[in-house]
């Protein structure tokens, strides 16, 4: 509990409790309003470190990955997971800032949440014409969305996404489906050696 309220930005504080226990408390400010003067866009690099085979397996390792998030927190959240497992990212928090940011760099997979100026869906759709126009390869997509409805994750599939993740969703499944779509999308020259 300590280090997640941790990586979520609060410290975890122990007082003494009223029978004798104790009483852990934090904060977390998950309302924070996007103020207009902060960038759309947070570029975070993350150099290889050396981490167990359970935390960071060798095709994760390196991964490029674009997040592309509103919230804050879940963007937090993301990018902290990414930099256990040693990946590097960029954080967008509309669409246009990740198809500006997808224009002007390469990524392995591109982390597809909710964006305030167009649905999920239409958002895919907005990757994939970027692809064509650009002239590129298939970057493996996965939307993540709030509903378990299979219509909304059929219609992100039909759009093109490669995976959906429903909320919630464990850590280990969303490092799975990194893997899963990374393996197949790197070359081998780009995979990182065991």
């Amino acid at each position: 509990c300590h280090r997640l309220t941790e990586l979520l930005g609060s410290p975890l504080k122990l007082q003494p409790g009223d029978a004798g226990g104790v009483r852990a408390s934090f904060e977390l400010d998950l309302d924070r309003p996007q103020e207009e003067s902060t960038p759309s866009v947070q570029i975070v690099t993350v150099r290889e470190t050396t981490r167990s085979d359970e935390a960071c397996s060798a095709t994760t390792r390196g991964v490029r990955v674009l997040i592309c998030e509103d919230d804050r927190t879940s963007a937090r959240f993301l990018g902290t997971l990414l930099q256990h497992w040693t990946c590097s990212h960029r954080i967008a928090a509309t669409t246009h800032a990740a198809l500006k940011e997808f224009r002007a760099h390469e990524f392995d997979v591109v982390l597809l949440g909710a964006l305030p100026d167009l649905d999920s869906d239409r958002s895919v759709r907005e990757f994939r014409e970027a692809e064509e126009q650009l002239d590129r390869s298939r970057t493996p997509i996965i939307a993540i969305t709030a509903t378990p409805d299979p219509v909304i994750h059929d219609a992100l599939l039909a759009a093109g996404a490669d995976s959906v993740l429903s909320k919630p969703y464990r850590p280990r499944t969303l490092r799975e489906r990194l893997d899963e779509l990374t393996v197949t999308h790197r070359t081998p020259e780009e995979t990182p050696s065991s």
